[in-house]
């Protein structure tokens, strides 16, 4: 003889599916199907808006090749400088006095630099910063300043820096090279990024399939 359902038992487990299901739904609703993490300054492209704009437009491209070294590839120079990042991601540092910040440059071996751009963000109308592009021989402990430049003025917006007289031509078997910005302490003053446009002064091999 088969067992017969029990009708109370039956809607109750229909009554509990339906609230299940709005409940299901009621969540769908409300949560956000494209989340963001601005609280470390990353953002999702659909909800970052559009980009700040800068007081000049970036300057054209110096060349068939280039680099963007962000500011999260600088290493303060002292074990005494402090820093920090503000919500776009750029540093600033927060200890006093001056402040030095390097990040090495990897380019390939024989190619010329034809243009250093530095992007920086400064808006103290007194302290500036200023970027370096400095040579270092694999035969000494210290280094040599090959270009330089500075900031001036002071704006609420990411301006930048072209370094004048590029270094000329890449030897990786004699040097190694760094790019330095000096920060005063305070967060009016940060350092954003640094571009590297460089050419080939030889042609490149064809590359077969």
């Amino acid at each position: 003889m088969k067992n017969r359902k029990n009708p109370l038992s039956l809607l109750t487990t229909l009554l509990a599916a339906v609230v299940l299901l709005l409940v299901s739904t009621s969540n769908a609703a409300s949560q956000s199907s494209d989340p963001s993490n601005g609280d470390a300054g990353l953002f999702l492209e659909s909800e970052y808006g559009a980009p700040q704009a800068m007081l000049a437009p970036d300057p054209p491209l110096a060349g068939s090749g280039v680099v963007h070294i962000g500011a999260e590839a600088f290493q303060a120079w002292s074990q005494s400088t402090t820093w920090t990042r503000n919500n776009t991601l750029m540093i600033y540092a927060t200890s006093a006095g001056i402040n030095y910040f390097d990040a090495p440059v990897t380019l390939p071996n024989g190619v010329k630099v034809n243009q250093i751009v530095f992007y920086f963000y400064d808006n103290d109308a007194v302290a500036d910063v200023s970027f370096i592009w400095a040579r270092l021989p694999s035969n000494s402990p210290s280094g040599a300043i090959i270009s330089s430049s500075f900031s001036s003025g002071a704006s609420d917006s990411v301006r930048y820096t072209v370094v004048p007289n590029p270094p000329g031509v890449i030897d990786n078997g004699s040097y190694n090279y760094l790019v330095r910005a000096t920060l005063p302490g305070g967060a009016n003053v940060a350092l954003h990024s640094v571009r590297i446009d460089y050419g080939y002064t030889t042609a490149l091999p064809a590359v077969r399939r």
